[in-house]
């Protein structure tokens, strides 16, 4: 099963292509890397992949739920997150510790 799945996905912003007619599936288990030139083309794919950005034109699925406006869609966002470079959390914490904190406080059962 994917946890993800890009379809035909354009993503610009500010008038820059970073995507176009991108497709592929992150399979639930296994390791995966964003390989790139521009750091600034990883991250804008990391964040249209949980929302903070939106795509042009094509889709993405969250365990095979689309993620549009529907109920559906907004309930499978909601189980998205992304941090920062720059993280706003406290430096001390771990990053598991930080994770758990922000699933906390959007309700994020934890499986």
């Amino acid at each position: 099963m994917s946890i993800f799945k890009v379809e035909a996905v354009k993503i610009d912003v500010e008038n820059k292509i970073f995507f176009e007619n991108a497709s592929f599936d992150i399979e639930e288990k296994g390791v995966y890397a964003i390989l790139g030139k521009s750091a600034l083309a990883r991250t804008v794919l990391a964040k249209a992949l949980v929302g903070v950005i939106p795509v042009k034109s094509g889709y993405l699925f969250y365990k095979d739920i689309k993620i549009d406006n529907t109920k559906k869609g907004r309930a499978a966002k909601a189980k998205l997150g992304y941090i920062p470079k720059e993280c706003f959390l406290n430096d001390k914490m771990t990053v598991f510790e930080a994770l758990d904190f922000v699933g906390e406080i959007r309700k994020i059962p934890t499986d």
